[in-house]
């Protein structure tokens, strides 16, 4: 379905305050990587308490590739394109193996457990011509006559639906946000750039909110993660045939 890959991000939530940028939770933490070239480094966040913003770790690698954010609430893997493609993203499911292994250290090394989880991913679809474009917004809008009159270059199509999935024995509440936005810019690399203006496709699958408890052991990480594969896969294939791209 994507011609350019945007990016792959998934997130486990619960209490990381004290997992904080000090000599030695970075010890912890570069030992848990040391066959891996993660840099360590510092990221700003916003504190919602205390005024002003908190420093937390945040691991990175030479070509910006991969992220690897400790928040307080919040641990963020994230891999993001390094080619004009984003070819480098590779399959969904190697990017959330990877992720589950990776959390599996950090809550282990950190004797955490977390309350959260989700899966983002987004992509550019390949170039359609503006008619298709303009059919598109269509289907999706039912429209007032000023944008029949002078339909938009640009929109943004959000949509949020709740489920309850089996989380192995345990009934828990699903979001599943699904935004198509078309977007213009411009492509920019070392040897060329170019303006584009292509719908860009997001899925945002997470566990709700409401339960806070620190609940989660390890093995409910990599069955989230299964759960969140296959509906972003179920969404690609309805939204294919629907959008007829």
């Amino acid at each position: 379905m994507f011609d350019i890959n945007g990016k792959y991000q998934a997130s486990i939530f619960g209490n990381f305050t004290d997992i904080s940028p000090n000599s030695e939770n970075i010890i912890k933490i570069l030992s848990l990587f040391k066959e891996e070239n993660y840099i360590p480094s510092t990221i700003q966040e916003i504190s919602q308490i205390a005024s002003g913003n908190a420093h937390r770790v945040q691991l990175i690698t030479n070509d910006r590739e991969w992220h690897i954010n400790f928040l307080t609430n919040r641990i963020d893997i994230e891999k993001n394109p390094i080619d004009s493609k984003g070819n480098n993203l590779g399959k969904i499911e190697d990017f959330t193996n990877y992720s589950v292994k990776t959390f599996e250290k950090i809550l282990l090394e950190f004797n955490k457990k977390s309350s959260r989880f989700s899966l983002v991913t987004s992509g550019l679809l390949k170039e359609i011509s503006s008619e298709k474009l303009d059919c598109i917004y269509c289907k999706l809008f039912n429209q007032i006559k000023f944008y029949e009159d002078n339909p938009p270059f640009e929109w943004n199509f959000r949509t949020v639906s709740k489920i309850k999935k089996e989380l192995l024995g345990s009934q828990e509440n699903y979001n599943i946000i699904s935004s198509i936005n078309r977007l213009q810019g411009i492509f920019s690399s070392q040897s060329e750039s170019y303006n584009f203006d292509r719908i860009e496709v997001q899925f945002d699958i997470n566990t709700t909110h409401e339960n806070q408890e620190t609940r989660f052991e390890l093995k409910h990480i990599d069955e989230f993660m299964k759960q969140a594969v296959s509906i972003r896969a179920d969404l690609i294939e309805e939204f294919k045939e629907y959008l007829d791209v």
